[in-house]
């Protein structure tokens, strides 16, 4: 019976000792690719939120920059340009017909 114990014992002592397999080449590829798309797809996701974000923030900013570029342009009246002088009457002469 004790030799059975013994048996057991180192059978299980060495299971335990030899710990994990070592990953083979195309192993750690696929585990490599699978972080790298996960990276990117989170990558893109929060360049989206931000993106948006942005957006959010400088459309207000943006249309009051066009609004009082427009109601400055309509008030303004030192850009506008001269307008043209009036030009003389032309001098006609009609010659007078002898009957």
């Amino acid at each position: 019976m004790k030799l059975y114990h013994i048996i057991i014992s180192l059978l299980l002592l060495t299971a335990c000792v030899q710990g994990e397999a070592e990953l083979n080449k195309r192993q750690a590829r696929m585990i490599q690719k699978m972080v790298e798309y996960k990276v990117d797809s989170f990558r893109i996701a929060q360049e989206a939120i931000c993106y948006q974000m942005v957006l959010a923030t400088a459309k207000p900013k943006a249309d009051s920059v066009i609004l009082s570029f427009q109601m400055e342009a309509l008030s303004d009246t030192i850009n506008r340009p001269e307008r043209p002088k009036k030009p003389e009457k032309p001098k006609v002469e009609i010659p007078v017909f002898k009957d």
